[in-house]
């Protein structure tokens, strides 16, 4: 796991220079090729159907190096750390992506750049070059928290349950989830049957507190290097998404905006009693979990 470590030493805002560094050192070697929004591609293989996704960039505040502490297990910044997060989102996808070329398993390599930003690489393929999407049938993601998640939802469906189910009998542990936020791959979902993402070890990220499982992510690596891809099933038809980009509720000054405000709870206990989905979904993206809900409620008390 050395040459991870060291990955993850490297804060990494979209298109800053320590991101720059990060993929000259460890992703350009390998052999991609850069297109015009920065995605760095590599196709291994005669015609591959499958799509490789993570994503370059971190949700740093500042760039440059941190100092991360680490055992055979974990690795987690120090406790006097100023940095705001680890990394481990999306260094954990890359890592994996980087060995599975260096065992030379076919597929179409996309490290995508700009996607904490909103997806911004992914939605540059899919809307100007999407032709590299031709006979690809799963864009599988590396970029999901948990050790056992198979996402089958992002705003909307975004793969069969039969394929999560073929993704599950070769992932021992994993399971079907149907709470994905997004990744890269739901910006594919009208250009490719099956979208998916994938739990990669990490836990608590964009906070101070993400760790990765050093050991998940090895006996990971291991298993997407065996994957036989020839048993996966593809069927999701294009037709049938159900999937609806993510849009405010109300445009910023709009009446309907200001009529809502007017109307709605506005303490935050309200608001909360009267979204308990939102705000459940608002801790999960920032790494929060049950457990971590239930310590703060004991020591509140």
């Amino acid at each position: 796991m050395k040459t991870f470590i060291e990955m993850i030493r490297h804060k990494r805002p979209a298109f800053s220079s320590t991101e720059e560094i990060f993929v000259n050192k460890f992703i350009r070697p390998l052999g991609t090729k850069t297109d015009k929004f920065g995605n760095l591609i590599l196709e291994i293989g005669d015609k591959p159907n499958i799509l490789w996704s993570s994503h370059t960039d971190t949700v740093h505040w500042e760039e440059g190096l941190q100092k991360v502490v680490h055992n055979d297990e974990i690795v987690c910044l120090p406790e006097a750390t100023k940095s705001n997060c680890l990394g481990a989102d999306c260094t954990a996808g890359v890592w994996v992506m980087t060995e599975m070329i260096k065992a030379k398993v076919p597929g179409l390599y996309v490290f995508h750049r700009d996607e904490e930003n909103g997806g911004g690489g992914s939605m540059h393929i899919a809307n100007k070059t999407p032709d590299i999407l031709k006979g690809i049938d799963a864009a599988i993601a590396f970029d999901r928290f948990g050790n056992n998640s198979v996402i089958t939802h992002q705003w909307g469906r975004c793969c069969s349950d039969d394929f999560a189910d073929s993704l599950v009998e070769q992932l021992p542990g994993t399971e079907k989830d149907d709470g994905g936020l997004f990744t890269d791959t739901a910006n594919y979902v009208d250009h490719v049957s099956e979208c998916t993402n994938i739990s990669v070890g990490y836990m608590g990220h964009h906070t101070s507190r993400e760790y990765q499982s050093l050991k998940f992510l090895n006996e990971l690596k291991d298993r997407m290097i065996k994957l036989d891809t020839k048993k996966l099933r593809f069927s999701r038809d294009l037709k049938d998404t159900g999937f609806q980009p993510y849009k405010p509720q109300f445009e910023l000054r709009s009446s309907k905006f200001d009529d809502w405000m007017s109307t709605t709870p506005r303490t935050l206990e309200q608001l909360i009693r009267a979204n308990p989905g939102a705000v459940a979904d608002l801790l999960e993206m920032y790494g929060l979990t049950a457990r971590d809900l239930e310590e703060h409620i004991h020591e509140s008390h």
